[in-house]
């Protein structure tokens, strides 16, 4: 599987699920949509996978909508 590298990268993306918790990723340079995953890397290098099933909206901020 290979992450799409974004450009420009995203400022920030934040996750929100149902029980209001959040999952805020800065800087993400590199994604992927699988079937029950998102994957991607941040400009630190690390790499996050956060499940799809369960969160209720994506929040994302970006100089355009890449994907």
């Amino acid at each position: 599987m290979e992450l799409t590298k974004l450009n420009p990268k995203e400022k920030s993306r934040t996750y929100t699920f149902p029980n209001g918790e959040k999952i805020a990723l800065q800087e993400v340079t590199h994604f992927h949509a699988g079937e029950t995953t998102h994957r991607l890397k941040t400009s630190d290098g690390k790499l996050h996978i956060v499940p799809k099933s369960g969160w209720l909206h994506i929040e994302i901020d970006a100089g355009s909508f890449t994907l």
